[in-house]
């Protein structure tokens, strides 16, 4: 597991909300895929993130 990952954990263990959106209406799950993050999609989405 990279940075990302580990750190996206640790956001999720502390409440934060992983289908908030960004000033661009992009989700975090939106933002991983469009940088071509796998890992950290696949936690977003284990997480239950929706795009």
């Amino acid at each position: 597991m990279s940075g990302s990952e580990e750190t996206v954990e640790v956001l999720i263990s502390h409440g934060a909300n992983i289908n908030e959106k960004n000033d661009d209406g992009k989700t975090a799950l939106r933002c991983a895929m469009y940088y071509n993050k796998k890992e950290t999609a696949e936690v977003l989405i284990l997480h239950g993130a929706k795009e």
